[in-house]
């Protein structure tokens, strides 16, 4: 039977440095709960390798247990003021493109109260109609609804006036439909337009809280003000104005033309856009008024309006095309749970990968983190960089076979494997529940739309030992317990380091070496290994489907990261029309490949095909046997088979794997040393890669379906070596770490760790 109690937490930040503090966030259904801080350094449990290890270091008590609420859904929050409860008459207008009306309520504007049923709210009924609600908290609710449902996908300008002195409430709804701007265009005769009028309606009342673009307040005179009735789909330009229009006026502001000058509030989502990105949180009020407000949980920004024309695809070049804000019911940037316990961290601890291991009435958890050396320390000769950025865009993705009756399934990563996924209490625990354990950039939300934004501030399910999965995370683990145990001296920073600090982080090294699996990097990251090889650096990618998709961090939120996929790649979504760059930097999403910026060009080879199926072997080609590159294969004996074994997939050529390519940027002095072959049937092209659609994509009859090694010298004396698959690490403790992938490792790293000039190839 499966555990259905839960212990679980996080940390607010991936990495730390001694002498920082840091607070452990938990929630939990046990009473009690012991934590433990551990070192890890071997974590996949498997028979065929050398199982789990971590290292006990100090145990820092018993704590008490206590369930914490998870805020989902994003929205606006502005702050109350009296102006805003609108007891003296109203209009209240925006335009709406919903993405999913219908089968809840989806709030659009209020300031309201669940709870009291008190205030004024517009928003969508269960049924998928248009309706406006006024309360004074005392007389029962007035309620108006439209008689026509809105159509998912299409914009609308939606508007209700209430004439406080006749007690009467107006409620509009009109289609908004353009060439661009919706799921249908102008030949769609889409008879939708509709509007309502009721008599008798009492001025709404104070409901004592913030006004929610988005939704509505559970209590909203409560300590802590929890939002329900989350809206699907986008929202332009909302306003409220302190008189009800008629006429003229209200056709004008229905249309975007003009502003009736009796305006309370007047929200412009895209005023703060430019070309360094959307702006941060802050929502403008236009208005005199200042009724400013903030986002939560990071609806999508840089988004089409209802105006969009399809002409510009760039927010910051016509903003006045792009004032829509996406909202989604299950967004989330940040569980927001209270902090249960810190921990320093102590100032002689070495750099590494460490946990709190949390343990309760038979339920455990490792919160991992990640400790770099401390500012102005000695550093090792070499240093691995784990792959953070990775880590937050798959955090708790598990692609379950769970198919939806009548379909076969084939939209699910299962043809890509080769084989059937076997569910875990992990995948159970995840699958559908949103709160707490967010959403990756490889789900989509309750609308179908991709998830653009992923964030390190939620129990992170996938960054724990003891799982039975080589993916990311637990391969890379294969590389700590390698070097553990051939002696290497080593440090250990993250994505983040590098990203924050470039150069200066990596020019500390002789050597910087990748983990299984580097694909989203931003381009701060990928300055850095540019400037660090081209300075005389040595590099080490270790890895597989590197500096693939563009990745970008958020200034405010370091914790946050996005992702647009562009139109083209090897991922679960494309990014929808127009909405390609990123809001927090403005960056043009996607490939990096198509930005002109491929991994080729640094690491010597990028991203060819998906492998999902068992791993296969590398040959060596002629350029081994040149004497200038020998001794990358010293112990090795050129007519072997480089790494026909491995844990997880039977071989060192596995799960994704990169090539070679002169046309894409492969430095022209680079020495293709070997490459794999007998690949199967299950292991296919990129997309980007197969040009016209034909079915010879396989490893079986495309010889582009491959894992290169390459290596190659830099200026300055550096040098770069690539090995090209993510199944490369997994191989490495084979026979008990004695074996040829080992072998040609512990070369390279020994060669890179050494003062003394590396080989140069020309």
């Amino acid at each position: 039977m499966f555990e259905t109690r839960r212990l679980r937490g996080y940390t607010d930040y991936p990495s730390y440095r001694p002498g920082d503090t840091i607070q452990f966030r938990v929630s939990s259904d046990v009473a009690n709960y012991e934590a433990t801080f551990v070192r890890l350094i071997a974590g996949d449990p498997s028979p065929q390798g050398p199982g789990h290890k971590e290292e006990e270091l100090q145990e820092l008590g018993r704590f008490n247990g206590r369930k914490q609420e998870t805020q989902i859904g994003s929205f606006v929050e502005v702050p109350h003021a009296d102006q805003l409860v609108l007891a003296d008459g109203f209009t209240i207008h925006a335009f709406i493109q919903p993405t999913l009306p219908g089968g809840k309520d989806q709030t659009i504007l209020s300031k309201w109260c669940n709870k009291t049923q008190t205030g004024w709210i517009l928003d969508i009924s269960a049924d998928g109609f248009l309706r406006v609600r006024t309360s004074n908290g005392r007389d029962g609710v007035s309620t108006l609804t439209l008689r026509k449902p809105l159509f998912g996908n299409v914009w609308y300008s939606v508007a209700t006036t209430f004439n406080v002195r006749q007690g009467r409430i107006r409620l509009i709804q009109r289609s908004m439909v353009n060439s661009f701007n919706s799921r249908f265009g102008p030949v769609v005769p889409l008879d939708s337009n509709d509007s309502a009028t009721l008599e008798g309606v009492q001025a709404p009342g104070n409901s004592g809280g913030p006004l929610i673009i988005a939704g509505a307040p559970r209590e909203a005179d409560s300590g802590r003000i929890w939002i329900e009735n989350l809206y699907n789909g986008k929202i332009d330009s909302p306003s409220l104005r302190r008189e009800p229009l008629t006429g003229v006026e209200l056709d004008d502001v229905m249309h975007g033309r003009a502003d009736s000058g009796r305006t309370i509030a007047r929200w412009d989502f895209s005023a703060r856009y430019s070309l360094d990105g959307a702006g941060g949180d802050q929502v403008v009020d236009l208005s005199h008024n200042a009724h400013h407000g903030a986002c939560v949980n990071q609806p999508s920004q840089g988004c089409t309006g209802w105006n969009w024309t399809g002409k510009v695809d760039c927010y910051a070049v016509m903003p006045s095309q792009y004032g829509a804000l996406l909202f989604h019911d299950d967004a989330m940037d940040d569980c927001r749970w209270d902090a249960d316990f810190d921990f320093t961290v102590p100032q002689d601890l070495k750099s590494g990968v460490y946990a709190m291991r949390l343990r309760g009435e038979g339920l455990e958890d490792y919160i991992t983190f990640f400790v770099t050396p401390a500012t102005g320390s000695k550093r090792a000769p070499v240093v691995v960089v784990m792959s953070t950025f990775t880590y937050m865009a798959y955090g708790n993705f598990y692609p379950i076979p769970n198919w939806p009756e009548g379909t076969a399934g084939d939209f699910t990563q299962e043809a890509n494997f080769g084989g059937v996924s076997i569910s875990t209490e992990r995948d159970l625990e995840v699958n559908g529940n949103v709160a707490p354990y967010g959403l990756a950039n490889y789900d989509r939300h309750s609308d179908g739309a991709g998830v653009i934004y992923a964030t390190w501030r939620k129990p992170m399910l996938m960054l724990r030992p003891k799982h039975l999965t080589t993916w990311n995370f637990e391969g890379d683990l294969a590389l700590i317990d390698w070097l553990e145990q051939k002696g290497v001296e080593y440090d250990v920073i993250t994505d983040h380091e590098v990203h924050a600090n470039g150069l200066a982080e990596l020019k500390e090294y002789r050597a910087v070496m990748t983990t299984t699996h580097p694909e989203y990097c931003t381009s701060p990251y990928i300055d850095a290994w540019e400037q660090y090889l081209a300075s005389g650096g040595r590099g080490m990618y270790l890895g597989g489907n590197g500096m693939y998709w563009v990745t970008a961090l958020h200034g405010d939120k370091p914790w946050l990261l996005e992702v647009r996929r562009g139109e083209v790649g090897d991922g679960a979504w494309q990014s929808e029309p127009g909405e390609q760059y990123m809001s927090t930097t403005c960056e043009h999403g996607g490939l990096w490949r198509n930005r002109g910026r491929s991994g080729y060009k640094i690491w010597g080879t990028s991203y060819a095909a998906h492998a999902l199926e068992q791993g296969t072997y590398y040959v060596q080609l002629p350029d081994a046997l040149d004497d200038r590159v020998r001794w990358i294969f010293d112990g090795v004996d050129p007519s072997e088979k480089i790494g026909d074994f491995g844990l997880g997939y039977n071989g060192a050529a596995s799960v994704e794997v990169d090539r070679y390519d002169l046309r894409h940027g492969t430095p022209p002095h680079a020495m293709l040393l070997a490459s794999s072959i007998e690949h199967g049937p299950n292991a296919s092209l990129v997309p980007e890669e197969m040009g016209g659609t034909h079915p010879h994509v396989s490893g079986v009859e495309h010889p582009m379906v491959r894992a290169d090694m390459t290596y190659f010298s830099t200026p300055n004396g550096g040098a770069m070596f690539s090995t090209s698959s993510i199944g490369w690490i997994l191989s490495l403790n084979w026979n008990d770490y004695d074996n040829n992938v080992s072998t040609i490792t512990l070369n390279v790293i020994k060669r890179f760790a050494e003062e003394e000039p590396v080989p140069l190839v020309c």
